[in-house]
């Protein structure tokens, strides 16, 4: 049995072993055939973490590549937080959060007083059947020789032989929920079932133990160990007459081997609920091969025959969730949620769009885009959601009431649209293909050409190239539709519409893979990765090297090339190698400007920290290239490489010139834009704010065009410290700091928070100030990033009730060896205020930084003060407003 002999070794490892330098394994969680999941605490950052190490599979495991390329693809609520990835001693390992809680439904109510007993399946000694690999009803019949895998579970402490998950016995008693006890659970998990498969990916283990609630009752989704793609109707990897999956829980697709998606995570669903409610298993049987046949062929009785005390609508929800064909069950798991919270006796569909009737002038003929947008939330700023979606929505109704309702009954049922309270909720990718054209699904989602598409996308995406690419799709003709799919994808791409590239790019992905060409598969991932690289969002990064590693051709040595590419780009951003200029030594040369670009790009990241004689060569290089081929890419990417390496040394006022020289030459929207906030940020340095500004304000417009909310983000911040920096008179802007908080962005964040806190500093308000200062302080720690915090924890001190003499010390050798003299310089100054008291050497220390600066400038403001501020405060001759 696979794993068998590394179970035993593992088990007796001393708990005080570190993984990768980083990780001290506490107290094993769980174990099987695969690996194990450790309790262990990050080192570094003094945290408690999930940790799964696998058994005998090295970095290239299907399994395990499948798993944390989809936890890298999900960050998304509800699902398991991936932090990190590496090989330790020859077995693969990914850390995760640490996630407290009891399986499905929790703990969060005290379940009905009358449980019942089933005769159901043996299971684990926490009451979960094993995870099982097994032939199918197409195949040969279920045999003992059939099991292959033990139980795996993270919240499961032992594992249990495949035998034993066939034993005929009666399993413990399992309570049985009320519907009010579970409701709220069982919501917030359709919910992330809604935002999963509208990731495109089908979870295939739902169960559970791969569902905990935690105490304040909000269920995390883990384990996507099994997971496939839903794109192309998905297969098991072990071939058609073998699956994978938990046998109490498994579809009756997934029993007969057929095709997978969504709905398949929906039965199983049904499933759990029908045990909470129940205490029982829908067709109990003596024998697992005799259930695995009662759920591939028959319905199982009425829910309400089994406890009548069920709400009727809930009821009637189940009993279609456990239907064996899956075109008889909800489309969706948006249908799910719908028919759950509005009981009725019968089929849900639903009828007018979710929105408040006091917000819609029902007594209008025609709706306009102001009247559409108070139906959906989500953030507007940065964002644009709610703006966006209205415009989607008026683009394919003309805003004519009774065309509104039923197109939003569409997009909830494809999952585009999802409830939140009384509006609804559409993200960035599902307006995205809105916007293209793509289209919403208007019946059952396994039937083909009974579909809508907008005029939207013919407006704004693509114009006629969208609609050849339909009309290929529908005529089948996959190479044509992929062909065109990569050159819209390109040409979007340049404009700044990633969001709309990589729509297309998944559609181009899914056509090209049904053809035996592996050249167009791999110019799509080619044409994918410049255009995450062009995002500058990790999330970027992660779904392309997703869809990287479940390539068909992963084996060909170019993409095996792409994936270290991505992989360098994560690690030399995140710095999860202990020496990030190790992960770019073996990058090879592209011929491909765009790819190339983004490996020098990379290297001289990982260098230019660390080692500035390595950086230059680097830089060196990157202009000899620039120079041999003649590029606009080359050449503007070179200019954007001198500017921050003079950025780095100091030298803003060079550097300026070369990010404006970058930003004219630049032929993607976005690098150009990031190249202008660039320049700014160089301006700003070199005590140019008025110039700075108006560069930010030029930035921020196009970035809210090509709806790119972290270089809008960006600009905005930018704009606002410049504008500080120039004397305005401010108040903060705490929507601008909950906006940026949605980026995932910390170093955005950090900033935004010291400058906010700097103009509530400014205004007064020291609670306030000191409250978005140690904000700034969290997250920077977090980060890594030493001095901006050193800076934000003397001001949080100085307007927060001070800091001890301890740590007032601490903080004033930090700034004396801080390598940007305008940090050393406030901290110094906010640390006469903190802490009064000041070590004797600071004077002489803040004089000797002082003189770094030119004299005409002392009296400009920097991040929090200006020189003059903080020498008259050390002085003691400033007193704190």
């Amino acid at each position: 049995m696979e794993g068998a002999g590394a179970r035993s070794n593992t088990a007796s490892e001393p708990k005080a072993r570190l993984i990768a330098g980083r990780y001290r394994l506490v107290a094993p969680l769980g174990r099987g055939g695969f690996g194990e999941v450790w309790d262990a605490e990050d080192t570094l950052l003094g945290e408690r973490v999930a940790l799964k190490r696998m058994h005998r599979t090295g970095p290239e495991s299907p399994r395990t590549r499948r798993e944390i390329a989809t936890l890298r693809m999900l960050r998304l609520p509800g699902v398991v937080r991936l932090f990190d990835e590496g090989d330790d001693d020859g077995c693969s390992f990914f850390v995760m959060e640490r996630v407290s809680g009891a399986p499905f439904p929790g703990r969060t109510a005290a379940p009905a007083p009358d449980p019942l007993v089933s005769s159901t399946l043996d299971a684990r000694p926490d009451g979960q059947p094993s995870t099982t690999q097994f032939t199918t009803l197409s195949g040969a019949p279920p045999s003992e020789t059939a099991f292959s895998e033990t139980a795996f579970s993270e919240t499961a402490g032992s594992a249990v032989e495949p035998s034993a998950a066939r034993t005929p016995a009666a399993r413990r008693a399992q309570p049985r929920w009320s519907w009010d006890a579970i409701a709220g659970v069982t919501e917030a998990l359709f919910e992330t079932l809604g935002r999963v498969h509208g990731a495109g990916v089908v979870h295939r283990d739902l169960k559970p133990s791969n569902v905990l609630v935690q105490s304040d009752g909000r269920p995390i989704l883990l384990d996507f160990g099994l997971c496939l793609p839903t794109a192309e109707g998905a297969r098991p990897t072990g071939g058609p007459a073998r699956i994978e999956g938990t046998p109490m829980y498994l579809a009756p697709e997934q029993i007969r081997g057929g095709s997978i998606d969504a709905r398949a995570d929906l039965y199983s669903a049904g499933v759990m609920l029908h045990e909470s409610l129940t205490g029982r298993i829908p067709n109990e049987a003596p024998t697992l091969e005799a259930l695995l046949v009662l759920r591939a062929t028959q319905r199982p009785p009425a829910v309400r025959s089994v406890c009548p005390t069920i709400p009727a609508h809930v009821a009637e929800v189940i009993d279609r969730l456990l239907s064996p064909h899956p075109a008889e069950r909800p489309r969706s798991a948006a249908e799910v949620l719908d028919a759950l919270r509005v009981p009725s006796a019968q089929p849900i569909r639903t009828s007018a769009p979710r929105r408040p009737a006091r917000r819609l002038p029902e007594r209008e003929a025609i709706w306009s885009e102001s009247a559409l947008r108070q139906i959906f939330s989500g953030r507007q700023r940065l964002f644009h959601l709610p703006e966006d979606a209205a415009r989607a929505l008026l683009a394919r109704t003309s805003g004519i009431p009774a065309r509104v309702g039923p197109e939003l009954d569409a997009w909830i049922d494809a999952g585009i649209a999802r409830s939140d309270g009384d509006r609804l909720h559409v993200d960035r990718e599902a307006l995205d293909r809105i916007e293209l054209g793509f289209p919403t699904l208007s019946a059952d989602p396994a039937a083909s050409g009974e579909v809508r598409t907008g005029r939207a996308g013919a407006d704004r995406g693509g114009g006629a190239l969208n609609e050849l690419f339909f009309s290929q799709i529908r005529a089948g003709h996959d190479a044509d539709a992929a062909e065109v799919a990569l050159a819209l994808a390109r040409r979007l791409g340049e404009r700044g519409r990633h969001g709309l590239a990589a729509s297309m790019l998944t559609e181009g992905l899914s056509a090209s893979r049904r053809t035996p060409d592996a050249t167009l598969e791999i110019e799509m991932l080619d044409a994918w990765v410049g255009v995450a690289f062009a995002e500058q969002t990790p999330q970027a990064i992660d779904r392309v090297l997703y869809e990287v590693c479940r390539a068909r051709h992963r084996a060909d040595p170019h993409v095996a090339r792409l994936e270290r590419l991505l992989r360098a780009a994560i690690s030399v951003r995140t710095f999860l190698s202990s020496d990030p200029a190790i992960a770019v030594e073996d990058l090879e040369p592209f011929e491909d400007p765009a790819l190339e670009r983004w490996r020098t790009w990379i290297r001289l990241r990982a260098w230019l920290y660390t080692d500035m004689q390595a950086a230059e060569r680097v830089l060196g290089e990157a202009v000899a290239w620039s120079e041999r081929t003649g590029d606009p890419i080359a050449r503007a990417a070179a200019a954007g490489f001198r500017g921050t390496a003079l950025y780095v040394q100091g030298r803003f006022a060079e550097a300026a010139r070369w990010h404006a020289e970058a930003a004219s030459g630049e032929p993607w929207l976005t690098l150009k834009i990031a190249q202008m906030l660039n320049e700014a940020a160089a301006l700003v340095e070199a005590f140019q704010p008025e110039r700075a500004g108006e560069v930010a304000r030029r930035a921020a417009r196009l970035a809210a065009q090509c709806r790119h909310p972290l270089l809008e983000g960006r600009a905005e911040w930018t704009t606002r410290d410049a504008a500080y920096r120039t004397g305005q008179s401010l108040t903060p802007d705490l929507e601008l700091i909950e906006s940026i908080a949605d980026l995932s962005a910390p170093d955005l964040l950090g900033v935004a928070c010291l400058t906010e806190a700097a103009v509530a500093f400014r205004c007064e308000d020291h609670e306030l100030s000191a409250r978005l200062a140690q904000r700034a302080v969290d997250t920077w720690q977090r980060a890594g990033q030493r001095f901006p915090a050193m800076l934000a924890r003397t001001l949080a001190g100085a307007v927060g009730g001070g800091l001890s003499l301890a740590e007032a010390e601490e903080l004033a050798a930090q700034a004396a060896e801080c390598p940007v003299p305008g940090f050393g310089i406030q901290a110094l100054g906010l640390l006469r205020w903190a802490c009064p008291p000041l070590p004797p050497r600071a004077p002489g220390v803040i004089e000797a930084l002082s003189a770094l600066v030119p004299a005409e400038r002392r009296g400009d403001r920097m991040d929090v003060l200006s020189v003059e501020e903080a020498c008259a405060a050390v002085r003691g001759e400033r007193a704190m407003r």
